[in-house]
Order: structure tokens, then sequence, then C-alpha cells
């Protein structure tokens, strides 16, 4: 395996209405930066984001994984400032396959190296199938606010048949009005 080499003129300061394709940028790793405050660190193919790289947004968000076409396909890891993390497959921009999406508490942004040890006792938390960017199959979704977990198949980011296991030991089907049980 070798590295790629830098592109030219790399960083580069760029309009956001020409940002792709950037001519001459081909088998190379490259930074950019908008006019809008948009950062992205990475290789590039064609022109394009291709390959492994990390994209600031001005709102605090970032993606940091794998790019083809200049979109999040593949794996990757996708924090959102003051709200959570979202570690998985990523398909046209989306969550889409397998992945865990973590809430912050009290938008604490602080925590990614607990996160990354699993340490999700403080943290509510959805891990399962996603399909263009929603709950999608088979997942369980924790609640460490009530201590509940939801558990069964999501349709649409919505949980449409399972069970609800409550904190006192409690459970119900979906079916049931689970809001008594609290």
């Amino acid at each position: 395996m070798f590295a790629l080499p830098k592109c030219p003129e790399s960083p580069l300061k760029i309009n956001i209405e020409n940002i792709n394709p950037i001519p001459n940028w081909n088998d190379c790793i490259g930074v950019y930066e908008t006019n809008t405050g948009i950062r992205y660190e990475g290789e590039f193919k064609n022109g394009l984001e291709n390959g492994k790289g990390i994209i600031f947004f001005p709102n605090g968000n970032s993606y940091s994984g794998e790019f083809v076409n200049s979109k999040r396909n593949g794996k990757g890891t996708y924090l959102y400032a003051n709200l959570g993390k979202y570690i998985g497959q990523f398909k046209n921009n989306k969550r889409h396959g397998q992945g865990t999406f973590i809430w912050f508490q009290n938008n604490d942004v602080n925590i990614v190296t607990k996160l990354l040890n699993k340490l999700f006792s403080r943290y509510s938390y959805y891990e399962g199938a996603w399909e263009n960017g929603k709950k999608n199959g088979f997942g369980i979704f924790t609640d460490s606010i009530n201590g509940s977990k939801q558990q069964g198949i999501w349709k649409n980011d919505k949980i449409i048949s399972g069970v609800v296991l409550f904190k006192n030991g409690d459970s119900c089907t979906i079916n049931v009005n689970c809001d008594t049980l609290k």
C-alpha cells in the first residue's frame, strides 16, 4: 500500500458553486474550504471526494468516513453538534444499513471518548437497521431518561411491532397503550 500524493494547489479556497469537480485533483489527497465555511480533508478521484475523508460543516456537524462521488457512502461516523452521534453505514448521504445513533443528554458534546468505549448508560441510543436516513427493520431503542427499551420492527422512524420493556420490569406489546404502565 502506498500513500497518495498531495493534490495540486491544496489547500484550496473555493466558492461553493464551483466545488465539484475540482480540475486536476485525481488520485490525490487534498483540502478545500468553501466560502460558506465547509472544510473537507481527504482523498479525491476525478475531482470528487472519493475514498476516506472528513468534512466539517459551519453548524458544528462533521462526518468522517468513506465517500463515493462526493457523497457519504459506506462506513462512517456523523457527529451532530449538540444532538448526538451516528456510527454505521451510509448510502447517498443518508443513514442506510446497520448503525447506532447515540443521543447526547444536556448538549454534552464532550463525551466522545466515553461513547467510543460504549459507555452508553447515560445516553439514549438506537442500534439496528436504517434505510434512507430512518429507522427501518429490526432495532432496539434504549431511553436512558426513563430506563425503557423499545425492541422490534421499525418503519420510517416508528416502531410498528415489538415490545416495550420498562425499568420496573413491566412490559407490553406495541399494540397496547404503554403509557398506562409507566
